[in-house]
């Protein structure tokens, strides 16, 4: 299964990076599927999503699988309604909101420590960056802390 996180992980920061690289940083990282391509994003997220959602049902406890399954499965909404503007709005923003909430609820149960290490850290990049910053940085911090329960979970 680390292999499943690994990958998933290589995808999504290439992603992140490449994308940044080629057009900059911007407030959201979806906002990268108008610049990059809907297609290209739907392939990297969805793909990392599918690779976590076994992982994360897999370390959860016994109670708390259905989080885990919700987390990664409300990320591959987003990955198949890219636009956040428009039509696919509300499906798009719904999902991501459930997907950030069923990520710390999953996370809180699974390993409470790491959650709140991100959750300083987080305070910490946002006294340093511009408020404007806030959704990318909750976003990636989110992704980081999903990889970080299902890297110490699978060693530990």
């Amino acid at each position: 299964m680390m292999w499943m996180v690994i990958l998933s992980c290589v995808i999504f920061t290439a992603y992140v990076i490449a994308m940044a690289m080629k057009y900059g940083a911007k407030e959201v990282v979806s906002e990268y599927a108008y610049e990059g391509g809907m297609t290209l994003f739907t392939a990297c997220i969805g793909a990392s999503a599918a690779l976590l959602m076994p992982v994360m049902v897999a370390v959860a406890p016994e109670n708390w699988k259905f989080l885990g399954f919700l987390a990664a499965a409300a990320l591959v909404f987003v990955a198949v309604a890219p636009r956040y503007k428009g039509d696919e709005a509300k499906l798009h923003k719904t999902a991501a909101k459930m997907a950030g909430a069923c990520a710390v609820a999953w996370g809180m149960a699974t390993c409470w420590e790491i959650v709140a290490l991100s959750l300083v850290a987080y305070v910490a990049v946002m006294q340093l960056a511009e408020s404007r910053w806030a959704w990318i940085a909750a976003e990636l911090t989110g992704m980081a802390m999903v990889y970080a329960v299902c890297f110490y979970k699978l060693v530990v």
